[in-house]
């Protein structure tokens, strides 16, 4: 199949795909570039016009909007969008982990022999799980990206994140494994912890069971973390702040939750920007600092996210619908 089939199509996005349609979807947008432009741009207008309607239209907006997509009739596509600005429960029927993770995992390694490096991600919207050579389980959050690979010289098995990961560490004594997040690392002592490093001013390192070193940029240890502690490296001030675990917090992105406690309303948006895949823009830095704390389904609309922040904050949004891009959401 050399372009991308719009009724293979419907069927993955509606959940109806077998596995062996599964694969050669997949393997279309692996040796596709076409094909693979085609998917992200119908997943993004499915995304926000998905949350209108009822199941029994499903299938008929689809092939609407594939169709629109398939003759690249963007003035219609506008008029589609602007129909609706709510954003789409079934975007996680879309890209859930049962419907994509053959892609987003399995589809997304890249091995390099000549290093031994293995590279995972997990777009947004999305969550994924992979299990390392080694045996180590890692999920992965919205817009994350993993490398792995294994230091047989030096004893070690190195990795490297940006964004937020959940792991269950394969303990070696003799073959630590070192996560490398920004300017500090995590060093693996027996361990499942969450990392949490989407923003570039910290690194929040939170420890379930075991034990975990967080060292400096030249391998001194800053803290050694005990189960139950969450600790809060700030890149700017080169400090750490240790507080006690919340796991349900932890645990919530797993579970496809938002679960927020006492957050400033420009970190929440972060939160929200790399699940739905849109830009927010401040016109009153006040509203910046304001705590909230949120605990919702990530199959909620925006648009409904929005709403219930506002309540409590009292702010005002306007939503720009922009072509090829994410949508922009000012907040004034």
């Amino acid at each position: 199949m050399n372009k991308l089939d719009g009724n293979l199509l419907s069927k993955i996005i509606t959940g109806e795909a077998t596995a062996a349609e599964k694969e050669s979807f997949y393997e279309t947008l692996e040796n596709n570039k076409e094909a693979e432009n085609d998917f992200y741009e119908t997943k993004s207008l499915w995304l926000k016009l998905g949350s209108q309607y009822q199941t029994n239209d499903i299938e008929a907006e689809f092939e609407e909007t594939w169709g629109l997509i398939k003759h690249n009739k963007r003035g219609s596509i506008l008029k589609l969008i602007r129909r609706s600005l709510k954003y789409a429960a079934i975007f996680l029927v879309v890209f859930s982990l049962g419907a994509i993770l053959g892609y987003l995992v399995l589809r997304n390694i890249k091995n390099y022999p000549d290093q031994g490096v293995h590279k995972f991600s997990s777009l947004k919207g999305s969550l994924s799980s992979v299990e390392l050579p080694d045996g180590t389980k890692v999920w992965l959050n919205a817009g994350t990206e993993l490398t792995y690979k294994e230091d047989l010289e030096n004893k070690q098995r190195l990795a490297e994140l940006k964004g937020e990961a959940y792991f269950e560490v394969k303990h070696r004594e003799d073959f630590p494994l070192l996560v490398k997040v920004g300017k500090v690392t995590v060093r693996d002592l027996g361990t499942t912890f969450n990392i949490k490093a989407y923003s570039s001013e910290s690194v929040v390192t939170s420890l379930i069971e075991g034990k975990a070193d967080i060292l400096s940029e030249k391998g001194n240890i800053l803290t050694a973390l005990s189960p139950g502690q969450t600790a809060t490296y700030s890149h700017k001030t080169g400090r750490i702040v240790l507080s006690s675990l919340n796991e349900s917090t932890v645990n919530a992105w797993r579970n496809q939750k938002f679960v927020l406690n006492n957050e400033k309303l420009e970190d929440i948006f972060k939160e929200l920007s790399i699940w739905y895949d849109v830009e927010f823009e401040f016109k009153d830095q006040e509203i910046k600092d304001s705590r909230y704390s949120l605990s919702v389904k990530k199959e909620t609309s925006l648009v409904k996210v929005l709403e219930m922040l506002r309540l409590t904050t009292r702010f005002n949004y306007e939503i720009k619908n922009r072509v090829g891009q994410p949508d922009k959401i000012t907040i004034y």
